[in-house]
């Protein structure tokens, strides 16, 4: 028997689904990323500081350097780039930043990724025996025979398929209401007998 029910996709959804996906060694190696770019962040700061100071105790020297008046035009030049370089710390500060919170929280990311993307808004859910389809008001309409998938997840409102533990199709048992544990039980039956 073939259900199908409406839903209106939202980022957090998505962001849910990525969320219940996520194997524990993905969750291990976001925390090690951060770790690793809290040590990046740390070291930058550090060689900041170093050129700070240097510059405080010098000043002089600094504007020699940036008017070519050393007479060594290479170290003028690195001296340039440094200072373009240092200038542009607090974009790098931004972007790794971002990516230090991503990298412990993926689900976050994917729901600034998903903002604006085709993939929101109202969705009619189809599963039946031949696979699961998703079909947008908009007319795009997207079907994966049950061999696509080898591992089912639920949470309290959404059901994740998976393919090698990688989210590959999210249905929102929420929509199904009444037909809820009719559902869960066919995807588990169905992927069970696909993989």
């Amino acid at each position: 028997m073939p259900f199908t029910a409406a839903h209106n996709v939202t980022a957090e959804d998505v962001a849910r689904a990525a969320r219940i996906a996520m194997r524990t060694r993905e969750k291990l190696l976001g925390i090690a990323g951060a770790l690793i770019m809290v040590a990046v962040e740390v070291l930058v700061a550090y060689a900041f500081a170093i050129y700070v100071a240097a510059i405080v105790k010098s000043p002089a020297m600094l504007i020699d350097l940036l008017r070519f008046e050393t007479g060594d035009l290479s170290t003028s030049l690195v001296t340039w780039l440094s200072v373009i370089i240092t200038l542009l710390l607090p974009v790098f500060f931004f972007y790794t930043g971002r990516t230090l919170v991503e990298s412990a929280r993926p689900d976050w990311r994917v729901r600034r990724l998903v903002k604006g993307s085709d993939m929101l808004g109202p969705t009619t859910y189809t599963i039946d025996s031949e696979g699961v389809r998703s079909t947008k008001a908009a007319g795009s309409d997207v079907f994966f025979p049950w061999a696509t998938f080898d591992g089912l997840r639920t949470g309290a409102d959404l059901a994740v398929l998976t393919r090698k533990g990688q989210l590959r199709f999210f249905v929102p048992l929420q929509a199904f209401a009444r037909d809820r544990d009719d559902v869960v039980t066919h995807l588990t039956s169905r992927v069970r007998s696909a993989a």
